[in-house]
């Protein structure tokens, strides 16, 4: 149903947010982990969007782009989780400016020299 849905959602980013916030507070930087806290608390409608995308495709965390994160740091190998954490985040950059990026004002012609030439 819509409400199973949207409860699953909204599970998704919580665990999402402690997900996040136990790599900074694993970090030890009280900045970093602050930074990070204010990122997530400010994106929390972002990933609600996001997830309404990509909800069917996320049917755990092994299979999120989470998965490699968390299992470099199991290994404890940092190169790995770094690279697995920067693919994580051009993956959601490039899905949000997918979903986000086109404007239906962007085929207007605003400037009026243009649309005088285009009206000949």
């Amino acid at each position: 149903s819509a409400a199973d849905k949207q409860r699953d959602t909204l599970e998704t980013i919580r665990l999402n947010y402690l997900f996040h916030e136990a790599i900074g507070k694993a970090a030890g930087n009280a900045f970093y982990l602050a930074w990070l806290r204010q990122l997530l608390d400010q994106g929390q409608r972002i990933i609600g969007l996001y997830l309404q995308d990509v909800g069917e495709q996320m049917d755990s965390h092994e299979n999120s782009e989470h998965g490699p994160i968390a299992k470099a740091i199991e290994r404890q190998d940092a190169d790995a989780a770094e690279e697995a954490a920067r693919r994580d985040a051009a993956i959601i950059s490039e899905r949000l400016n997918a979903r986000f990026g086109w404007r239906p004002s962007g085929t207007l012609l605003l400037d009026p020299d243009r649309r005088r030439a285009n009206a000949r």
